[in-house]
């Protein structure tokens, strides 16, 4: 909750002490490792997430936390083989993980940045269902994609929704693209977050 509400460093204090308390939490370690990412701590956000490998070289979650921050840092490359390691690990099947992969490799070859965006864009709205660890996954896509309206849309509706992971809208990377709009702070607002 501290993390949420802007309160970073408050809430990787008990986040260290709970991985104290429980050392050989994959949960707890790897969210962690999130709350660095939430904090732009991103060395330490990565230096957390290969520990929890190290614990469970299988915990899929961790994966796709590592896929975004490589987004967030612009290793598109880095994104593509994280998320190929989740979903392999989730037990997606081989054909679905490689046309996901190759569409989002193509997209990144032939259109740089952009092309990748795009490609997300495409597999998130092909693919509702898809595994995601972020539920706010399409909103970031549409930020990074200067499509403002349509995040905001998406945000409406999981704010009508009460997605959990709206919460997290002072303080996730993914939105950065959306702080200067005056629908953000106004968002901030209606959700109760402080400001």
């Amino acid at each position: 909750m501290l993390i949420q509400i802007g309160r970073v460093e408050e809430g990787l204090v008990i986040y260290q002490r709970a991985l104290e308390l429980d050392p050989l939490s994959l949960a707890i370690s790897s969210d962690l490792g999130l709350g660095y990412f939430y904090a732009r701590q991103y060395a330490r956000a990565r230096e957390q997430f290969q520990k929890t490998i190290a614990l469970d070289p299988k915990f899929f979650r961790t994966y796709f936390y590592l896929a975004r921050l490589e987004e967030q840092q612009g290793n598109y490359a880095g994104a593509i083989a994280h998320y190929q390691q989740g979903y392999v690990l989730f037990g997606e099947s081989p054909e679905r993980i490689s046309a996901l992969t190759d569409t989002l490799s193509k997209g990144l070859t032939t259109a740089g940045e952009r092309g990748y965006w795009q490609q997300r864009l495409a597999i998130k709205l092909q693919n509702p269902q898809l595994r995601s660890e972020w539920e706010c996954d399409l909103v970031g896509v549409y930020a990074r994609l200067g499509e403002a309206e349509r995040a905001f849309a998406e945000l409406e509706k999981f704010r009508q929704g009460r997605i959990f992971d709206l919460l997290f809208l002072k303080i996730a990377p993914e939105f950065d693209g959306l702080r200067n709009d005056a629908r953000y702070a106004e968002l901030v607002r209606r959700i109760g977050l402080p400001q």
